[in-house]
């Protein structure tokens, strides 16, 4: 069983899980279907697990980018991101909001690097999230950065930024996003605008995903 999207913002995936707060996060902008034909969509077909529970084999091997959340799946030739441990799973909302966001449809002229994203990603074999909400504070923190000594690349984070579409924020904010934290602290960051994590009234800037590697 698959969840299908059925929010304008995420026509491009289709997620199988066997974690019921995801499951229950999904039942409200995605519908169940046993299967889904190939000529129905280009759907991204992504699984979101917890590996020392029952899951179905049909259900990750159909899919092109699994996450686990448990970190204990082996490896294999797909794309496998993993969380730390059983632990992790009271983040598996943070890492569907991650994933639906990073796959949802681009409404902005910067768009995501997703294979940079990707790249990056694949340096960490297991990982923890932070979720932070984006404030005009941390903007201005990273203003006049080049007047600073560049900083050493720090291999063991990265930040993913989450814009809210429905505000009008700056191009300039986004560029000091993404360069004032690579040249002030040394950490690689993407950024990608949507609506789907925001409500119309919405005022909050957006959310900031910290990245960490663990051993």
């Amino acid at each position: 069983m698959r969840y299908i999207s059925d929010e304008k913002e995420l026509r491009k995936i289709s997620i199988y899980t066997n974690i019921e707060s995801v499951k229950k996060s999904l039942e409200q902008f995605f519908y169940k279907k046993e299967t889904e034909e190939d000529s129905e969509s280009e759907r991204i077909n992504v699984a979101i697990i917890d590996s020392s529970e029952p899951f179905s084999t049909k259900g990750t091997n159909n899919s092109e980018v699994i996450f686990d959340v448990t970190g204990g799946y082996p490896n294999t030739k797909q794309r496998v991101y993993k969380g730390v441990n059983k632990a992790s799973l009271s983040k598996a909302d943070l890492w569907l909001e991650i994933i639906t966001s990073v796959f949802s449809v681009e409404i902005s002229a910067e768009k995501l690097d997703l294979p940079g994203y990707l790249e990056e990603l694949e340096k960490y074999q297991k990982m923890d999230i932070k979720k932070y909400v984006l404030t005009d504070e941390m903007i201005k923190d990273l203003e006049g950065y080049k007047e600073l000594t560049k900083s050493k690349i720090n291999h063991q984070r990265f930040i993913y930024a989450v814009i809210n579409g429905y505000i009008v924020f700056p191009v300039k904010a986004k560029e000091t996003i993404i360069n004032g934290m690579e040249w002030k602290y040394g950490i690689k960051a993407f950024q990608k605008t949507c609506k789907y994590m925001f409500e119309k009234n919405d005022t909050v800037l957006g959310y900031v995903y910290e990245i960490k590697k663990e051993i």
